[in-house]
């Protein structure tokens, strides 16, 4: 099923069942960003960078602190992949097919990635992805496993941190009082 829907609509499906978006163009529409949403395709009216900042939004964070949060972790500033939510860590990759500089980032969800296949012949990368879904990505073998490994660091020290901040919340040492 391929479909025009609204963004908002589109922010919640990612959210709740998303695997991939990237950049397209559509005759007459212009920028649109595909969705690869359980095994649907969906097709939103906006630029990859606004559709991340609307998702980023609908879990109630910040882009700036996200990205900060990845920067101290892996002093990567650019294409550094973060977590939205224990289910959700969003790997940003490079995908030069446009010349809007906010439409040249296909961003894909760390857990719906089952395998991958090297081209030699011209150095890309098909990411496999759940529901059949595949993306072809301009990338080395090297780079996308350097992606990949930063994007499992970041989720690990992400959730370290989650377990940190609950074992000494208030409640807990409420309870520990009592």
């Amino acid at each position: 099923m391929e479909e025009f829907v609204e963004v908002a609509e589109a922010v919640e499906q990612f959210a709740r069942h998303g695997h991939a978006f990237y950049p397209a163009r559509q005759p007459g529409v212009g920028d649109v960003t595909v969705l690869y949403v359980g095994a649907d395709t969906y097709y939103v009216a906006c630029n990859s960078k606004d559709f991340c900042k609307r998702l980023i939004r609908w879990f109630c964070m910040s882009e700036k602190l996200l990205l900060r949060f990845s920067y101290e972790i892996l002093g990567q500033r650019k294409h550094a992949p973060f977590v939205l939510s224990a289910g959700l860590t969003l790997i940003p990759f490079w995908y030069p097919r446009y010349d809007n500089a906010a439409h040249r980032t296909a961003y894909v969800s760390m857990s719906s990635i089952q395998s991958y296949r090297f081209h030699s012949h011209d150095a890309s990368v098909t990411l496999v992805l759940e529901d059949n879904h595949t993306l072809e990505l301009p990338y080395s073998f090297q780079r996308l496993k350097k992606q990949l490994i930063h994007a499992e660091f970041v989720y690990y020290k992400f959730t370290a941190r989650i377990r940190k901040e609950a074992q000494f919340s208030p409640i807990t040492a409420e309870k520990c009082k009592n």
